[in-house]
């Protein structure tokens, strides 16, 4: 996702940041789950197997919510590119806000772009933020990003602009990038995802079917041990009802 520069497009929609860091973390999670699982399979205890359960049944909801999240951001996708209204509020932070100004200038150096929209135009996008009323853009929008390369730019004429900064709109190189590549992705995570779901449901029904099946075993054995015990005489139930009240797993 990061070779997409996904996570920087958050004043599009909330989906692009929310979506690549959820997937992770599920990923993280379900990975230390799957380890965790792997080491109590061998062990006959009920409450190590019962959490595996649990944990895994939480992995098994936030996959089917990531799921749902990836296709939300593959719909967002098709629908349209961001609105010039939400480009041109998130430019204006640009220098007042650490963020958005790290954001524009790892996009803008990546991508060998400037400003939000359009081809050829994309660095008037600047006019009408702070740095643009100062004539400039980034430094990040020059073909060689120097200290105040961008300085003065809209004082030059279009052919002189075109020598010495990049002309064309982040988004607009984006674009057909999401939709020709990150769409198919979340359509295959999607794919991928549901079949995980069924993986992890079916680990914690046999999971349940485990401790169902230890209980019963455990419960035999008690049941053969207080017969045993009725031949040794009267301790025998006093000892049964020490054995109902041991720990359950």
């Amino acid at each position: 996702m990061k070779f997409y520069q996904v996570e920087k497009l958050d004043f599009w929609d909330d989906v692009f940041l929310v979506v690549p860091s959820y997937i992770i973390v599920l990923g993280v999670y379900i990975f230390i789950v799957g380890f965790f699982g792997i080491g109590v399979s061998g062990m006959e205890n009920r409450c190590l197997l019962i959490t595996y359960a649990i944990l895994m049944s939480i992995a098994f909801v936030a996959q089917i919510g990531s799921i749902f999240a990836a296709l939300e951001l593959r719909k967002v996708l098709a629908q349209a590119a961001a609105s010039h209204a939400n480009v041109n509020d998130d430019l204006k932070l640009y220098g007042f806000s650490h963020y958005v100004t790290t954001k524009w200038d790892s996009m803008q150096r990546y991508l060998h772009c400037c400003g939000g929209n359009n081809y050829l135009i994309g660095y008037n996008d600047y006019r009408s933020t702070p740095i643009g009323y100062n004539f400039s853009v980034p430094d990040s929008c020059c073909f060689e990003p120097v200290e105040g390369c961008g300085r003065g730019i809209f004082h030059l004429s279009d052919v002189h602009i075109r020598n010495r900064i990049f002309v064309n709109g982040c988004l607009t190189l984006l674009k057909d990038q999401l939709e020709d590549e990150v769409v198919p992705i979340m359509v295959a995570y999607a794919c991928v995802g549901v079949f995980l779901a069924v993986v992890m449901l079916v680990s914690v029904v046999l999971s349940a079917a485990y401790v169902a099946q230890i209980s019963r075993k455990r419960l035999r054995e008690k049941q053969q041990n207080w017969v045993s015990r009725q031949h040794l005489g009267g301790q025998g139930n006093f000892e049964y009802m020490q054995d109902a009240h041991e720990v359950m797993c």
